[in-house]
């Protein structure tokens, strides 16, 4: 299983109701995409993510992701644009206390 994070401003409903497909452009021109942002490490504001609750997303080793991952240059993390319906169906969800989303943002550095 690998862990994955995603920072939001509507955990209480997240866990309640499950991920919604969103969309948008999150800080990339022209593209428009839907879907549910992870990432390998909880990111903030300063990468575009809205909220500071932070859930872990935990996905079934070799899922095959490489579809869904956007690939920036100089970005210090690795981020994916995945489905709300593959979360739901296959992923846990569990929101971070505030010490373990600065314990896993910490773990990379």
């Amino acid at each position: 299983m690998t862990t994955y994070f995603h920072t939001t401003d509507a955990a209480a409903a997240i866990l309640r109701d499950g991920f919604r497909g969103g969309g948008g452009g999150y800080m990339l021109i022209g593209l428009d995409l839907c879907g549910v942002f992870l990432a390998d490490e909880p990111v903030g504001p300063n990468e575009g993510a809205k909220g500071d609750d932070v859930l872990a997303v935990v996905l079934p080793d070799g899922m095959a992701l490489d579809d869904y991952e956007i690939v920036e240059d100089l970005k210090g993390y690795r981020e994916w644009c995945i489905p709300a319906d593959v979360i739901n169906r296959l992923g846990r969800v569990r929101q971070l206390t505030e010490e373990e989303a600065l314990e896993a943002s910490s773990a990379r550095w």
